[in-house]
């Protein structure tokens, strides 16, 4: 699953409106939001994940992330860049992962 779908499915587990995808740049633009963008940016991926509930457990060389529910969605990302980015990247997973559930 390439970024913009994940960003998609994040968008939908959380019932944010997403509008127009902006180009280069991944990012969506929703109606009085502004743009969102859980992989690139840290707020945006922190609030993603209060909103649905997740668990982080994070290590030096991996974040998992996991809604407690009855289909225990549950991602990992192993570090590549930095642990931050490991982190978002697990959020927004694991957020794609309910938002592909969902009908």
């Amino acid at each position: 699953m390439n970024d913009r779908e994940l960003l998609t499915l994040a968008a939908k587990a959380s019932n944010r409106a997403v509008g127009v995808y902006l180009g280069d740049e991944l990012g969506f633009e929703a109606p009085f939001f502004g743009e969102w963008n859980p992989l690139n940016d840290d707020g945006d991926a922190l609030r993603l994940s209060v909103k649905l509930n997740m668990h982080l457990d994070i290590n030096e060389y991996e974040a998992i992330a996991y809604v407690v529910n009855t289909n225990g969605f549950k991602e990992n990302a192993t570090m590549g860049y930095g642990i931050e980015e490991a982190t978002r990247r697990a959020i927004v997973r694991a957020a794609a992962a309910i938002g592909e559930s969902m009908p």
